[in-house]
């Protein structure tokens, strides 16, 4: 206490302090601080304090270094007589403060109100009023004589508090890290002071340095984000970061949840947007917006350029079956060379086989790998509609380096392409005649058959033009009569397809539906029917009219 008089005196800031010659280790909230214990002697001990001060001149500006040096007596006595130039008084007092009602030791960044309590048992203190300010920083902020209420265990009082530059309001501005500091003083008698300081740093800070995107199930949209975090993150602090983190708005992101993990926090997403887009682009920015935690710390803000860790998948293929059959795939992004013979996995119907594919594909618009097609699994075909995948085993990957290795990586229905053909129309025995007989190859195909054939009639034959490289066959196609006026004559007459000439073969004996004989004149055919590629199952529909003559005697 006699300390705390002295230095409370003086304006200034103290800098050293000596006692009986022995310098103090160290100055903390305007107190002095020794590593070596004072002895007192039986009778009289003689204590000489210095305090060094660097003082400014307040008109000026001026520094200047003051020294003050005191001496006083501690006497030991079993009994002491109360000198007559002095008193002996004794306080039963204290003060400290409290944060939502209990007493604190040290101050955070969450206690932005703060109650300052004074207790005492004697009825001699009337009014009670505290100066708080603080230790660090250029320039100090005060709130003076804050005046504390009376109640059942003496005085109370709130004052608010914030980290920043002083201002002209009732608010303590103070600096990070800091010491909030009370000063009680007892007008009527100056020894009665009371001085506390209380340390200020905030908990924590959490920065976010970096972020990455992941798929997990490999299917081409972005499922987890990866956001790095600097500090220590609790889980009552997930609710806040979620509502400061603003995801990319092209992709349309729903958070599912958040999570702490090894360096950072992970969200859970899903990616809504149409677009399949595996690598990242100018717009993959993550904000995070500052703020304070619930539980204490602070979100430093930071707009995060997102790092890609997704791997690429294939957006289509096409199968062209031409005389040198050939695969094309496009992948989601620009991949590095490779070079496997099985590149791609094929399903049929949930069944899994291998096409070979020469190694020397060529690459081309940064995405598309074309190469021809060396042999499939044997009992397989290269079909409409079979999915296709990326063999996690070819390594492929993007100019990142990031390989495809997900088995269950993203699956593209097939498309089939072939070699254009073209189907064409003749006529045997046009116009009819009774004494033209049905051709022999003709009755041989439907006899094979086990259709019947009449002795004689107009032959309509369907068959591709010139050299096709595919197998064809047709379905047994038909065949409707109708007169010039678009009455119909005969319905429906069924085809013969002939699988070693790839014709298909109609045959009208000129009766119509009552199978009475129609009379001379022009008739048209209408011819429908649908060829279907022996390799690949592809179908194309056909159909055509067909002028058809009758020649009665």
């Amino acid at each position: 206490n006699v300390m705390n008089v002295i230095i409370s005196k003086k304006s200034g800031q103290p800098t050293t302090m000596k006692l009986n010659g022995v310098v103090s280790t160290s100055y903390s909230d305007s107190a002095f601080k020794f590593n070596k214990d004072f002895a007192i002697s039986t009778d009289t001990t003689t204590f000489t304090l210095e305090v060094t001060w660097r003082m400014i001149d307040a008109e000026d500006g001026s520094a200047y270094d003051s020294t003050d040096t005191n001496s006083f007596k501690i006497v030991r006595s079993t009994r002491v007589n109360q000198p007559s130039e002095g008193y002996l008084d004794c306080w039963e007092r204290d003060l400290f403060l409290q944060f939502n009602g209990k007493p604190i030791n040290a101050i955070n960044e969450t206690m932005n109100k703060l109650e300052v309590v004074f207790t005492t048992n004697s009825d001699r203190y009337k009014k009670v009023s505290v100066d708080i300010t603080h230790k660090s920083g250029s320039t100090k902020d005060s709130l003076l004589a804050l005046p504390l209420s009376e109640n059942d265990s003496g005085f109370s009082g709130f004052f608010e508090r914030e980290v920043g530059a002083p201002k002209r309001d009732n608010v303590l501005q103070h600096s990070d890290p800091d010491s909030i500091i009370l000063i009680y003083r007892n007008p009527d008698n100056p020894l009665d002071t009371i001085r506390k300081a209380y340390p200020f740093a905030i908990s924590k800070i959490l920065k976010f340095p970096a972020a990455s995107y992941f798929d997990k199930n490999a299917d081409g949209k972005v499922d987890s984000i990866f956001i790095e975090v600097e500090g220590p993150v609790d889980q009552e602090d997930l609710e806040k970061l979620k509502s400061s983190i603003t995801l990319p708005e092209p992709r349309k992101f729903k958070v599912n949840s958040i999570s702490v993990v090894k360096g950072g926090i992970a969200l859970d997403v899903t990616e809504q947007s149409n677009e399949i887009r595996t690598y990242v682009s100018p717009t993959d920015k993550i904000i995070v917006n500052s703020g304070s935690l619930p539980a204490g710390g602070l979100i430093e803000g930071n707009i995060i350029n997102v790092q890609d860790k997704v791997a690429p998948v294939l957006l289509s293929g096409t199968f062209f079956s031409d005389r040198q059959d050939s695969l094309q795939v496009e992948f989601s992004e620009p991949v590095k060379h490779f070079s496997s013979k099985e590149p791609i996995l094929f399903s049929h119907g949930g069944k899994t086989y291998r096409v070979e594919l020469a190694e020397n594909g060529v690459f081309s618009k940064e995405r598309f790998y074309t190469s021809k097609v060396i042999s499939v699994e044997s009992g397989s075909a290269i079909t409409e509609g079979d999915l296709i995948w990326i063999n996690p085993a070819a390594g492929i990957g993007d100019t990142l380096g990031i390989k495809q290795l997900n088995p269950e990586n993203r699956r593209v229905p097939l498309k089939v392409q072939e070699a254009e053909y073209e189907i064409t129309v003749r006529t045997v025995n046009n116009p009819m005649k009774p004494d033209k007989p049905v051709p022999p190859e003709v009755v041989n195909v439907f006899g094979e058959k086990g259709k019947k054939v009449p002795p004689n009639g107009v032959v309509i034959v369907v068959e591709p033009k010139g050299e096709i490289k595919n197998k064809i066959k047709m379905d047994e196609g038909k065949v409707s009569i109708y007169d010039v006026v678009k009455h119909l004559v005969k319905k429906d007459i069924e085809g013969v397809f002939d699988e070693g000439t790839q014709k298909l073969y109609f045959i009208w004996d000129g009766t119509n539906e009552k199978k009475r004989v129609v009379g001379t004149g022009t008739y048209n055919a209408v011819i429908r029917a649908t060829t279907i590629s022996q390799k690949t199952n592809n179908r194309k529909t056909f159909s055509q009219i067909v002028p058809l003559g009758v020649k009665r005697k």
